[in-house]
């Protein structure tokens, strides 16, 4: 079973759109979708038509969206929502109004998407553990979307039923191990990698937040991928996107070229390896190789820390039980 795992990245998420065009362009068909935050809205957006044109649809969403539609206000009515003692800096009314307008008539549950599996992550505020939408058919959509999108300090927690839920990358951003718990043999994991450059300057409570959460989730990254590492039978693509880092979290103007820069960087990730270009399924074979799987994992830390790489760089394979490919 194949699965596209879906990390999130906020206003970032039409590079992971651009990257699923190339997937399905080149033969490469999913069983199953697995999305957090921004991953979860294309997850959800891909399950309707999980084909190339269902892609390109998805673009085309992403394509009419801007940042006031989403986020509602300025600096000035942020500072008010956190003197009065708000949730949030910012309402997610627009955000809500948003994925309603998009979800076609007939479509508001799991059991409406017929065509794949769809999971979504968002995060317990109570435990912290993470939360799958989708196991049960009768699910909203709209209360997956809403919780697994809803970042602290900008969004305030979801609640759904007795549940406070917020954003799914706290607990899982890039969810490999939830897609290989539902099944999945074959996993290519879309990562909108957060490196921004070294000498960035923080001197707001946006920026300042941003970083902190940007350190905790590239540690919870190493401990997915760790774990992972350890389930015989499974083969990892790993995928990083990267580029587009200093974009406030409002500013959804370079929707276009986050799209095509997507695609260039799937499309040289599939040319750096052959047999997946050319669609042939790749199956697990042998012992696998510790060192091998060590070195790449050091590579993807190294990443992770923001050390200089060249986002051109090639990564040579490893063969092996579980296999990962970056």
């Amino acid at each position: 079973m194949i699965a596209f795992v879906l990390s999130g990245g906020g206003n970032r998420g039409p590079l992971e759109v651009g990257a699923l065009q190339v997937l399905l362009e080149n033969g490469i068909q999913p069983d199953m979708l697995v999305g957090t935050s921004a991953g979860a809205i294309n997850a959800v957006f891909l399950a309707m038509d999980p084909t190339v044109e269902g892609a390109l649809a998805v673009g085309r969403k992403w394509s009419k969206v801007n940042g006031d539609q989403v986020l509602h206000g300025n600096r000035l009515s942020m500072l008010w929502r956190f003197l009065t003692g708000k949730d949030s800096l910012y309402t997610n009314e627009g955000l809500r109004h948003l994925i309603e307008e998009n979800l076609p008539p007939g479509v508001e549950r799991f059991g409406d998407l017929q065509r794949i599996k769809v999971y979504i992550v968002a995060t317990s505020l109570d435990t912290g553990e993470p939360r799958v939408f989708g196991r049960d058919p009768n699910e909203r959509l709209l209360d997956a979307i809403m919780a697994s999108t809803a970042l602290p300090p900008f969004l305030p927690p979801w609640r759904c039923g007795e549940e406070l839920l917020v954003d799914g990358g706290i607990a899982a951003d890039l969810p490999v191990r939830i897609s290989v718990g539902e099944g999945a043999k074959e996993v290519y994991a879309l990562h909108l990698v957060d490196v921004p450059p070294q000498h960035r300057q923080m001197r707001d409570l946006l920026s300042i937040a941003e970083q902190t959460i940007n350190h905790v989730l590239s540690r919870q990254l190493d401990a997915e991928l760790e774990e992972s590492a350890s389930i015989e039978g499974v083969t990892l693509h790993y995928i990083p996107l990267t580029g587009f880092y200093n974009l406030p979290l409002w500013d959804l103007s370079r929707t276009a070229e986050m799209i095509e820069d997507g695609r260039r960087q799937t499309q040289a990730y599939l040319e750096a390896w052959p047999a997946v270009a050319a669609g042939e399924r790749l199956s697990s074979i042998g012992q696998r190789i510790k060192v091998g799987l060590s070195s790449t994992l050091g590579r993807l830390r190294r990443i992770l820390s923001r050390n200089h790489r060249s986002r051109d760089e090639k990564m040579k394979p490893h063969s092996g039980a579980f296999r990962v490919r970056s």
